[in-house]
């Protein structure tokens, strides 16, 4: 298919879900397995 086993992104896309929900999915799983992250981004967004 040419795609990686685990590009799982492009079906969380195509989902009928809500974009809200869809921001949990990455977002927030991102920010609660780095959890330091939110910190980061704000520091260098200053």
């Amino acid at each position: 298919t040419g795609f990686g086993f685990d590009d799982t992104k492009r079906y969380v896309d195509k989902a009928p879900i809500a974009d809200a929900d869809k921001a949990k999915i990455f977002e927030g799983n991102a920010y609660k397995v780095y959890s330091r992250l939110k910190q980061q981004i704000a520091k260098q967004a200053a």
